[in-house]
């Protein structure tokens, strides 16, 4: 009975272990945070390397620690579950046991995080797909028309001498800027043109 019970426990420690995946999703999702510190390509593993695997290494100690107590099981019933399974060469004992020294020492874990940064950069460098141009809209034939410029005529203010800029609206509500023309005195009229180009007089 208490070896049933062992390999039940076993089997439920690795089905939970196995939600971590490993060295997936959890140390994927470490990377993704912390992955600005480190640095593959250096010879020499800088000092934060050891404290940030001390901090992944707390984090799972007690992930599994607090599935042991969920489980009503103690630390020492943990290795002696995980030792008996290695004792009789069960598949799965072995794969735990390795999984775990895995993230827990520190030599296999930075090389698993150096791995995932390799991968990050060789898929930042890989080509990206043109993106497909956009749908060309028929043009209308409305859109196509080119709007006739219209034509208004200006009568000189008084005080108002060549040379001198007029601020104007046309009839359709369009700002208009003009120069009075040389040769209109106050109270002569000339014509501007307006419609799409800057409007310019015209003599008359």
């Amino acid at each position: 009975p208490e070896c049933k019970r062992w390999d039940a426990e076993l089997h439920a420690f690795r089905d939970w272990f196995a939600s971590l995946d490993g060295f997936g999703e959890y140390l994927r999702s470490f990377f993704a945070t912390y992955g600005g510190y480190f640095n593959c390509f250096a010879e020499e593993h800088a000092l934060v390397y050891t404290q940030l695997h001390k901090e992944f290494s707390s984090h799972l100690e007690r992930s599994i620690g607090g599935w042991l107590e969920a489980r009503g099981l103690r630390d020492e019933e943990f290795g002696d579950m995980l030792r008996r399974a290695c004792i009789r060469g069960d598949g799965d004992g072995d794969a735990i046991v390795g999984a775990l020294l895995g993230l827990l020492d520190y030599d296999p874990w930075i090389k698993s995080i150096f791995a995932l940064q390799r991968a990050s950069l060789e898929a930042a460098e890989a080509p990206m797909p043109p993106p497909p141009p956009p749908p060309v809209a028929a043009e209308s034939t409305a859109d196509a028309a080119v709007t006739p410029a219209a034509a208004m005529a200006v009568v000189v203010p008084e005080g108002v001498a060549p040379g001198d800029q007029l601020h104007l609206t046309s009839p359709e509500g369009q700002e208009l800027v003009v120069v009075v023309p040389e040769g209109c005195a106050p109270g002569t009229a000339f014509t501007v043109t307006y419609g799409g180009e800057p409007s310019a007089p015209l003599e008359n």
